[in-house]
Order: structure tokens, then C-alpha cells, then sequence
């Protein structure tokens, strides 16, 4: 059974506390079902990055920092929002100007989508495509969801 996840965001205040340095490759063996917590980070060039975390329903586990630890580098900044399109977790990074692409299974990196100015949320079209709302524009960025490149906007 796929893994119910859910994303609740919450701003840098409401972050649990703890520290993590990372270090990367870490794996994770997330037992159903559980929900991802979007931990936007702080805005401006000192400012702490995002953090992803997770905690399972069943046993209240809460793992902090799980995109960082399974990667060795965080998520962004400007975490604004997470959606489940085709087996695959899409991050908004507002701050950033990107998308970033990861299993939600094994918190992986798998891709990144970059240039897209300030994107706030996506959107499934179709297997195929997704569309990326802008923050600040009314223009929606369309991006091919096999090689996560833009293919244009409307």
C-alpha cells in the first residue's frame, strides 16, 4: 500500500526543535500512513533554510529533517507547498525558484526544476504535465512531468 501522505505547512516558528546536521544517504523505513510537515524556513540570504519532516500516524514518530538527512543538503528556501503527482512528491520552493522532485517513500532526490520565478503550487494536467502557479504572476508555467523541464507557460 502507497504511503498516505499529506502536507501540512507551518511557518519557520512552529518548526520542532533539535538539531540535525545531516550527512546524507540516509535511508528510511517509513511505515503507512503518515504525514509530511513543510516547514517553510525563513526568507532573505541569512535566513534558515525549509525542512521537510514526517511523523507516522500509528506511533506518533516524528523524524525531523528527512529530506536533509536522505540527501546530505535541505530541501530550500521558501518551503510553500508539497503534492503527490504519479508516485512522486513535488516541493515548491518560493525563495528558491524551483521545484524539487523526490520519492516519498525514501525522501530521494530525483529532480529539480529550476528558473520558475516564485512557485507557490502545482498542479496535475495529465499524467504527462503539470502547471506551476507563480506567487506574483497570473501566468502558469507548464512543465513536462517526465523530464521536469519547463515546456512553456500559459
Amino acid at each position: 500500500m502507497k504511503k498516505l501522505m499529506m502536507c501540512a505547512l507551518s511557518a519557520a516558528m512552529v518548526t520542532a526543535c533539535g538539531d540535525n546536521d545531516g550527512g546524507g544517504g540516509e535511508e528510511f523505513e517509513m511505515p503507512d500512513p503518515g504525514v509530511c510537515i513543510c516547514n517553510e524556513g525563513g526568507f532573505g540570504a541569512t535566513a534558515p533554510a525549509g525542512r521537510l519532516d514526517f511523523t507516522h500516524f500509528k506511533t506518533a514518530e516524528h523524524q525531523q529533517a528527512v529530506f536533509l538527512r536522505a540527501n546530505g543538503s535541505a530541501i530550500g528556501k521558501g518551503f510553500q507547498s508539497m503534492t503527490i503527482i504519479n508516485d512522486k512528491a513535488y516541493a515548491c520552493l518560493m525563495e528558491d525558484g524551483k521545484v524539487v522532485v523526490f520519492d516519498p517513500e525514501t525522501f530521494q532526490n530525483i529532480a529539480t526544476t529550476t528558473d520558475l520565478g516564485t512557485p507557490s503550487y502545482v498542479i496535475p494536467v495529465s499524467r504527462a504535465k503539470m502547471y506551476v502557479a507563480d506567487k506574483y504572476s497570473t501566468d502558469l508555467t507548464v512543465v513536462d512531468l517526465d523530464t521536469h523541464k519547463k515546456t512553456g507557460t500559459i
